[in-house]
């Protein structure tokens, strides 16, 4: 069994499914850097349940205008 959230519309406990985005951009400083976003799903009915937020420091590659594809994990 997986990670389990409250689900609004379930009204219960629900196995989630999360997916990973990768957000880069320029900081105020002017180095690159990122954000992973892992936002969560209810396994059963797919409504959003929350997201979170992680700062990944630096990075060196190139800064993208555009999200890259995330993945899913189950």
């Amino acid at each position: 069994m997986g990670s389990q959230e409250y689900c609004p519309v379930c009204r219960e406990l629900r196995d989630v499914r999360f997916e990973i985005q990768k957000w880069n951009f320029v900081d105020s400083q002017g180095r690159d850097a990122g954000v992973f976003e892992r936002q969560y799903f209810c396994e059963v009915c797919e409504t959003f349940i929350r997201s979170e937020d992680v700062m990944n420091g630096q990075q060196k590659e190139p800064v993208a205008s555009k999200p890259e594809p995330g993945h899913v994990t189950k």
